[in-house]
């Protein structure tokens, strides 16, 4: 179901339950499908209408709070119905410091166990909410329920048996799921009467409505097929590419206005949307976006030591959400609009730069100019989507710092073991001191090579410790990884330098970074 026929529906119930029936709808939808969107807009809405409005989030911090649901309901009315006493005091009776309530027992938000004296604090507090129904209609909006605690969960089952007759309209907002959250909760609540609205993603025809009311793209139609494809149909997503398009466009007259525009908006809806759901999706994301095209839910869960069939779920998650396509991630189209446009400056003739590119060794020379590849040739898409080992790889400052962050945390980065401490020490096992005959030509003197990595040795082109590791890159960039002080280093840059390796730029960088230690 679409945004409009959602928010339509949920206006329907409300005039339902204003006439003294009873309404509970269940909305579902996917993540960042526009669940709390709608729910904010349908309350403003139900607001004007002249309902009284009682809103909830259910949060992972809260859900072993007992009551914690129940007392945002109360409280959220606001200076002009505060919280009662009597129910300030009901709440209150549950208000455990750890947990659990010593006469009813651990309060897990998927427990629905008898309560002892809860059943009295439930039964009038649903007094209290089915009293207020009497002068107005009442709204109770929980977003989130999944993570609601327990004690709060058997007062919303409670209401839903007792409000046939009464002026109460119940929505809650829940993530969709191949297996349901709150199983026990969820079997007792379709025992009853009960909508349910499931949020479809939006089409190509909805997102060229959209074009046409928000942004001035003249022929809105062929554009949504881009914003589609690029979103999945996903409203977070395509709200944050449409603002990139928009600070885009606003910056840069000639910039492309009629395609997706992909930037920080975007990444960080993304993110937003995976911390928010579940951790495991963004280990599954970025899976997925190391294993590419060769990705599939079996080998997302062999990379990530996980059950097969838990990995599937959370792919089909992500594929419902728009950020995979298949069991790919969205990365060829998505990334060209991120990668930075590169500009090239060239040695000036008859420097002594210049004179080294002279000189090259044959073999050298068949290397790096067979043929020649600059900024031009990098900017296209063919160089970006070619699989051409340790020439193309594309990556943020940030991302660099971190692959050479695993050598230099001996195997171990951001809380987890990546390499054993054997292999990252591998990594800078030299292999003899000598004159490298393609990058030469960029070093004074010899060097010498571990598995893979430079290292740093006499000349200290990879800081003072000669251990230290690194490697130089197209235009200037560079990364390092230093175990014995802790530290790694990435450095990209736009505007390319005629140096082969250790680019002014980078020589300063991590001469500022050990002065700085």
């Amino acid at each position: 179901m679409g945004y409009d026929a959602a928010l339509s529906q949920l206006r329907g119930l409300l005039a339902e339950s204003g006439s003294g029936n009873g309404r509970l709808a269940l909305v579902e939808g996917g993540l960042a499908s526009g669940k709390t969107h709608l729910l904010h807009e349908f309350s403003r809405q139900a607001t004007k209408s002249g309902a009284l409005v009682l809103t909830a989030t259910g949060s992972r911090a809260e859900r072993e709070l007992p009551m914690g649901i129940v007392d945002q309901l109360f409280r959220s009315a606001g200076p002009a119905a505060p919280l009662p006493e009597h129910a300030a005091r009901l709440i209150g009776i549950t208000d455990g410091t750890d947990g659990t309530d010593e006469q009813t027992g651990p309060c897990g938000a998927d427990q629905l166990t008898p309560y002892g004296t809860l059943d009295t604090t439930v039964r009038e507090l649903c007094g209290l909410l089915l009293d207020g129904c009497a002068d107005q209609p009442l709204v109770l909006a929980v977003d989130d329920v999944q993570f609601a605690d327990a004690p709060s969960l058997r007062l919303l089952l409670s209401l839903q048996r007792r409000m046939v007759s009464a002026r109460l309209l119940i929505v809650l907002n829940e993530w969709h799921r191949g297996k349901p959250t709150l199983p026990e909760f969820r079997a007792e609540l379709t025992r009853h009467p009960y909508t349910q609205i499931r949020l479809a993603p939006l089409s190509v025809e909805d997102i060229t409505t959209l074009l046409a009311k928000e942004t001035s793209v003249p022929e809105p139609a062929p554009v949504a097929q881009g914003y589609h494809r690029l979103t999945g149909g996903n409203p977070m997503l395509l709200h944050a590419a449409l603002d990139d398009r928009a600070g885009a466009v606003s910056a840069d007259e000639d910039a492309d206005r009629d395609g997706p525009v992909v930037g920080v908006a975007y990444a960080q809806a993304v993110l937003a949307g995976l911390y928010r759901w579940d951790a495991e999706l963004l280990s599954v994301a970025r899976a997925a976006a190391v294993l590419g095209d060769r990705s599939t839910p079996a080998l997302i869960a062999q990379l990530l030591g996980s059950r097969p069939e838990d990995t599937e779920e959370l792919v089909r998650i992500l594929v419902d959400a728009g950020l995979l396509l298949g069991w790919r991630s969205r990365l060829p189209e998505r990334d060209a609009g991120r990668a930075a446009r590169l500009t090239h400056r060239r040695a000036e003739p008859g420097t002594g730069r210049a004179a080294d590119f002279g000189q090259l060794p044959p073999v050298a020379v068949a290397a790096l100019a067979n043929p020649a590849v600059g900024a031009a040739e990098a900017d296209t898409p063919a160089w970006r989507a070619a699989e051409i080992p340790a020439a193309n790889g594309h990556g943020t400052a940030r991302a660099v710092a971190a692959l050479y962050g695993v050598v230099a945390g001996r195997g171990r980065f951001d809380g987890r073991r990546v390499l054993s401490p054997e292999a990252a020490e591998r990594v800078r096992e030299g292999q003899g001191s000598c004159r490298d005959l393609v990058l030469g030509a960029g070093f004074e003197g010899e060097t010498e090579a571990g598995l893979g990595l430079w290292l740093s040795g006499p000349q200290g082109s990879y800081g003072p410790n000669p251990r230290a590791c690194g490697h130089d890159g197209f235009g200037g960039s560079c990364g390092l990884a230093d175990p014995e002080a802790g530290v790694s280093l990435g450095y990209v840059m736009n505007r390319m330098g005629p140096h082969i390796a250790d680019d002014p730029r980078k020589t300063a960088l991590v001469g500022a970074l050990y002065d700085a230690l």
